[in-house]
């Protein structure tokens, strides 16, 4: 499952990553560092990883998790 910071590093992987402005998020110098560190591999797993996940938990049958809501992950649920 994919978060802000899968997302963002994958588009600083990209070259096309723009801050988000959230009061959580690291420095953009931040994610261009990162970025310089993986291979197009470690980019496209990234990438890749799904927004939402839904194993089957015993005791209780599937469960949904994601970061932020299942329909964005900038998304806060309150």
């Amino acid at each position: 499952m994919h978060g802000i910071a899968d997302r963002s590093l994958a588009a600083a992987f990209d070259g096309t990553f723009q801050p988000s402005g959230l009061p959580a998020n690291p420095p953009a110098g931040y994610f261009a560092w990162c970025a310089g560190r993986i291979g197009q591999a470690h980019r496209d797993r990234l990438a890749s990883l799904p927004l939402t996940v839904t194993p089957d938990i015993d005791g209780l049958g599937p469960v949904a998790f994601c970061h932020g809501t299942a329909r964005d992950d900038n998304e806060m649920a309150v």
